[in-house]
């Protein structure tokens, strides 16, 4: 209870979100950064589920691509760290 006796929901931080699609995919993966993640430095690559970074994406764009289809099949992390921030987003590639 605050310090009023009333509950009162605890507040959290609401993060950006990485849009990724098609996933799963077999060839290219688009993904849709939000503005404000675009703003200052940042990073944004794939990694394995060991934590090896398999790709690192240079397109600076707002909707940079990732070919999927020299990756094995797997799942994969799709990592942006900027600011104070990280922001992860599973991943699958299937090659049919």
């Amino acid at each position: 209870m605050g310090a009023s006796g009333e509950d009162r929901p605890l507040e959290t931080e609401q993060l950006p979100a990485l849009k990724v699609m098609p996933n799963p995919s077999s060839s290219t993966f688009y993904i849709e950064l939000e503005a404000e993640m675009l703003e200052g430095d940042y990073e944004l690559y794939l990694t394995n589920l060991a934590g090896q970074r398999v790709h690192t994406v240079t397109d600076r764009s707002s909707r940079p691509s990732i070919d999927s289809s020299r990756l094995p099949a797997g799942t994969y992390l799709l990592i942006y760290e900027g600011g104070n921030q990280v922001v992860q987003q599973k991943v699958v590639v299937q090659h049919f």
